[in-house]
C-alpha cells in the first residue's frame, strides 16, 4: 500500500487532516518503503510435494559434509541459440530505448536448441552429454553407459558407500531404468519431485546460461561448442561450495515447510 493512500485512509478514519512529515516516523518501515519486486519462476508444487520435500529435507538435514560428497550429482538442460533463462540487462541514455543495441533477439524455437546431460560431485564436474529429441529409458541408459561407470570408477574408491542423484522424470524411473541400476548396483538417492532448487548441478546450468549471454551465437553447432568449453572450464572449487551448500538448501526448505525459499 502506498503511503500517500495509507494517509488518507487514516485522515477518512480520524476525520482530520493530515500531513505525511507529522506521521512517518508512526508507521511501520515495512509499510513505508514498500517496493514492486520481480516475481521469482519456480516449479509449481501441490501439498503432497511439499509434505515429501519437508521429510526428505527433515531425514537428510545432519547429514555432513562428507556425506554430501558421497554424492554424485545429474540432471538434463536445455539450452536454446537466441533465447536465453536470465535477464539481461543494459546502459543506456533514456534516449537511446530504440538504439539496436538495447534489444535482444528472441526467436519461436529460439533458433535451435542443444540438450545435454552431466553430472557433477563435490570434486569437480563430470561428464557431459549432448542428446537430441525425447528421451526414453532406453535411450537414457545408452547415455550413461558411455561414461558414467568410468566416472563412477575414478571418482569413488572402491568399497565406498556412495549415491546417486537424479530426478523423477519418466525416464529415471521406468522399469528399465531401474533394471540397469540394480545389475550396476547402484544405490540411488529417493529425491523429492518438483525440487531443481535442492539440486546443486542447476546452479552450473544457471553459470553457464548467463555466460552464453556474452556470445553470439547463430547456429545449434556453434552452441554446443561453446556449452563443452564452459562446462570444462568449471572448476573444483565451484563444485565443493555448491556441493557445500545442501545444509543450508535443506534448512531453507525446513523453514518454508517444504515450500520454496527465495534463496538459501
Amino acid at each position: 500500500m502506498e503511503k500517500r493512500t495509507l494517509l488518507q485512509q487514516v485522515q477518512v478514519a480520524l476525520k482530520k487532516p493530515m500531513f505525511a512529515h507529522y506521521y512517518v516516523l508512526d508507521f511501520p518501515k515495512d509499510m513505508l518503503l514498500n517496493r514492486t519486486y520481480v516475481t521469482k519462476r519456480k516449479p509449481f508444487r501441490k501439498a503432497r510435494h511439499c509434505h515429501v520435500r519437508l521429510k526428505f529435507a527433515r531425514e537428510h538435514q545432519y547429514w555432513s559434509d562428507n556425506d554430501w560428497k558421497c554424492v554424485a550429482f545429474s540432471d538434463e538442460s536445455h539450452f536454446e541459440v537466441l533465447n536465453r533463462k536470465n535477464r539481461s540487462f543494459v546502459r543506456r541514455l533514456r534516449s537511446e530505448q530504440d538504439k539496436p543495441f538495447n534489444v535482444r533477439a528472441r526467436a519461436q524455437g529460439g533458433g535451435g536448441c542443444v540438450s545435454v546431460w552431466g553430472c557433477m560431485t563435490a570434486e569437480g564436474i563430470g561428464p557431459l552429454t549432448v542428446y537430441k529429441g525425447r528421451v526414453n529409458g532406453k535411450k537414457y541408459i545408452d547415455m550413461l553407459n558411455l561414461s558414467l561407470p568410468s566416472f563412477i570408477k575414478k571418482r569413488f574408491k572402491p568399497g565406498q558407500k556412495w549415491y546417486f542423484m537424479q530426478d523423477n522424470a519418466p525416464c529415471h524411473t521406468c522399469k528399465f531404468s531401474k533394471q540397469w541400476f540394480e545389475k550396476k548396483k547402484y544405490k540411488l538417492m529417493r529425491w523429492p519431485a518438483a525440487s531443481p532448487d535442492l539440486n546443486p548441478i542447476e546452479n552450473l546450468w544457471d553459470y553457464i546460461d548467463k555466460k552464453l549471454t556474452h556470445h553470439r551465437l547463430s547456429t545449434a553447432h556453434e552452441l554446443e561448442t561453446i556449452i563443452k568449453k564452459l562446462w570444462s572450464e568449471i572448476n573444483p572449487e565451484t563444485c565443493n561450495k555448491l556441493v557445500e551448500s545442501m545444509p543450508r538448501r535443506l534448512q531453507s526448505c525446513i523453514c518454508v515447510k517444504g515450500g520454496t525459499a527465495a534463496k538459501y
